[in-house]
């Protein structure tokens, strides 16, 4: 009888008996150890932690997803979507040309093989009504339920929040909005292209620029000839359009179906 049976000969009755006991070894750990099986089917492993360890690993990676889970959460709350938006999802978009679907086919790529290490980015471009936004939105939203950091931002508002934060009151300061943006894994930068002032194309340019060389998606209904009407523009066209898959999303605006339908 080894020293494991007899100390469990003074168990209390309550607590369920050895009825075998085997000593192996692990050639994980290179230890031996005693195999217990108890009267009611459960087993236990005296003198090696090998199962224990890998427990309180896999414990400690389900606690960190937990917390990059959460984190992602509270930085897409910050992103600017208007409710329409927040419902878009990539399983109900419903693509009805051949190139909507290569669009839709490659939003559901680009979640799938989406990994920090190795950034691509996204250029949709087409005319009004097509679901670019939709198609971008969905990607953010199912790359943020994995866990990734994503912030959404309608170009125009994110001008607009920039200009609102030189307020003393403003919640936010430019360079947070800036840092923000400059850290998450993934950034959409929605409707790009509307008029805006010069200081606001610098600050677009200075955005895009640090964004260089991380995963992007960029949505337009502007044609490649008015992103680049000026030299503003041009630079700012230039650095988008020279790391980005384009995807053109030309048809019929589909949110005007109903009333076209009506008339």
């Amino acid at each position: 009888m080894n020293p494991f049976e007899q100390s469990m000969k003074r168990v209390p009755n309550n607590v369920p008996k050895i009825i075998k006991s085997e000593d192996l070894h692990c050639d994980k750990c290179d230890r031996n150890y005693t195999l217990a099986t108890f009267e009611d089917g459960s087993t236990t492993k005296v003198g090696c932690d090998c199962e224990m360890i890998a427990l309180a690993k896999k414990q400690k990676e389900n606690h960190f997803k937990r917390i990059q889970r959460n984190k992602a959460n509270k930085i897409f709350s910050k992103s600017l979507v208007n409710q329409r938006t927040q419902l878009a999802r990539l399983d109900n978009y419903l693509p009805e040309t051949d190139n909507l679907k290569k669009a839709l086919n490659a939003a559901y790529r680009y979640v799938e093989i989406f990994d920090k290490e190795k950034p691509f980015s996204l250029y949709l471009h087409g005319t009004y009504g097509t679901g670019k936004t939709h198609l971008a939105y969905g990607i953010a939203h199912e790359l943020k339920e994995k866990g990734y950091t994503v912030l959404f931002m309608n170009v125009a508002q994110l001008m607009s929040l920039i200009r609102s934060s030189y307020d003393k009151k403003s919640d936010y300061n430019e360079l947070e909005i800036k840092s923000l943006i400059n850290d998450v894994d993934l950034m959409v930068f929605d409707d790009i292209g509307v008029s805006e002032s010069n200081h606001s194309l610098e600050n677009l340019f200075e955005i895009i620029e640090m964004r260089l060389g991380k995963h992007n998606i960029y949505t337009t209904n502007l044609t490649a000839a008015e992103m680049s009407r000026d030299k503003k523009w041009q630079r700012i066209f230039s650095r988008i359009i020279g790391e980005s898959h384009r995807f053109d999303m030309n048809g019929d605006d589909y949110r005007m179906k109903g009333i076209q339908n009506d008339s």
